[in-house]
């Protein structure tokens, strides 16, 4: 699904929001790019072409987050640039050639995108409410001994196992998610 390389900068919800907002911004616009300009690609520069629209892109948001909170593109650090080569956005943007329409590659862009940000945020929630006892850097656990484990990518592993045990869990008493 392409969370593991974000497991590692998902230690705050903050940090882990920010990278999903990027994460669908580039989704949405390299699934319509592409698919306008599909028809015009050689079958042999498809994916080279790819490549370069999501690169640019993840360029362009990186020097605007630059620009705009320099702060949070440090905390993000090289994990925002390796957007280029997330599991989860060339999947989608390989896909792209079943898209029949601009609203059919927005629709999946946004679907896909949100969905990834939620895991994402409520990984990134969770670590920074275990492993600091603050949620947006607002205290919210008092008298707690935060559990240091979870701010380091260990820690990202453990919540992400423990929210997929929990899923299947459900899926397994119920019959449904």
């Amino acid at each position: 699904m392409g969370l593991c390389p974000t497991l590692a900068i998902s230690t705050s919800a903050l940090n882990a929001l920010s990278l999903g907002i990027a994460t669908v911004v580039v989704l949405v616009s390299s699934n319509c790019l592409i698919l306008l300009i599909k028809k015009d690609l050689p079958e042999k520069l498809y994916f080279l072409i790819n490549i370069f629209i999501i690169a640019t892109l993840v360029t362009i948001i990186e020097l605007l987050l630059k620009a705009i909170s320099p702060t949070l593109h440090n905390s993000l650090g090289i994990y925002l640039p390796l957007l280029v080569v997330n599991t989860l956005i060339l999947e989608r943007v390989e896909s792209t050639t079943q898209h029949k329409d601009l609203k059919e590659a927005l629709e999946d862009g946004v679907e896909k995108g949100l969905s990834f940000s939620l895991a994402l945020f409520l990984i990134g929630s969770l670590r920074e409410i275990l492993g600091s006892g603050t949620f947006f850097s607002i205290p919210v656990l008092f008298n707690y001994k935060p559990m240091f484990i979870m701010l380091l990518p260990p820690g990202g592993f453990l919540i992400m196992g423990f929210i997929l045990a929990y899923l299947n869990y459900r899926k397994n008493k119920n019959g449904i998610l």
